[in-house]
């Protein structure tokens, strides 16, 4: 059963994933010396079964998650075609070779963990806390593998369904794009996108408050 989330937060919710979003693209046009703009796809709830689907019309994906250690827990996951990976990757370093290969895989974890915070980062200020996250981990393999393997780190039991939030970043003169996934914990994810008005409040009485000292 899909949990109900108040509409007005789950728009404030989505503006603040925008707005990371564009700085996310802003981050990796001056990493890599090439423009990239961002396409932020509305947040949905899915089912498991369309997991794949939602990585995109690929037969083979590069991907690069960290799991978020606190709430809404879950999975914040990139994916590529290994023809982009590993031109994205020559981005950053001109030397690497045209087909995507282990050569490729710490600078793909350079670029998810770029990504990874800048997102989760807008998350984090949104509600009012931290979140830790684990180091970026490179899983590459067909479609439905990887789409198999996100789920599973999402929970120790796959759940059923999935909230999320799937963002296209692309550069601006090259035919090269990613996905930027948010796979959280669907009650949490729900409990804590309710309670914005809450959360709000109270770090607007911290910052009100007069410091003590």
């Amino acid at each position: 059963m899909t949990p109900q989330i108040d509409i007005k937060n789950l728009a404030e919710f989505n503006e603040v994933m925008e707005d990371s979003s564009s700085s996310v693209a802003e981050n990796l046009s001056t990493m890599t010396s090439v423009s990239m703009d961002v396409e932020v796809k509305k947040l949905r709830f899915l089912e498991e079964s369309a997991m794949a689907e939602e990585i995109g019309d690929v037969e083979d994906v590069v991907c690069v998650y960290c799991r978020l250690n606190d709430e809404p827990h879950g999975v914040f996951a990139v994916t590529f075609s290994p023809e982009n990976a590993a031109t994205v990757s020559q981005f950053m370093m001109e030397s690497l070779p045209d087909e995507y290969g282990e050569q490729h895989e710490t600078v793909v974890q350079e670029i998810g963990n770029i990504m990874t915070s800048g997102f989760v980062d807008g998350l984090a200020d949104m509600l009012g806390k931290t979140i830790e996250i684990t180091t970026p981990t490179v899983f590459d393999g067909e479609r439905d593998a990887v789409a198999e393997h996100l789920k599973k780190q999402t929970d120790a039991d796959a759940p059923d369904s999935f909230v999320v939030l799937n963002t296209l970043i692309h550069a601006v003169d090259h035919d090269v794009s990613c996905r930027a996934f948010l796979l959280p914990n669907v009650d949490e994810f729900a409990e804590l996108v309710n309670s914005i008005p809450d959360i709000e409040r109270d770090i607007d009485e911290q910052k009100d408050s007069p410091f003590d000292g």
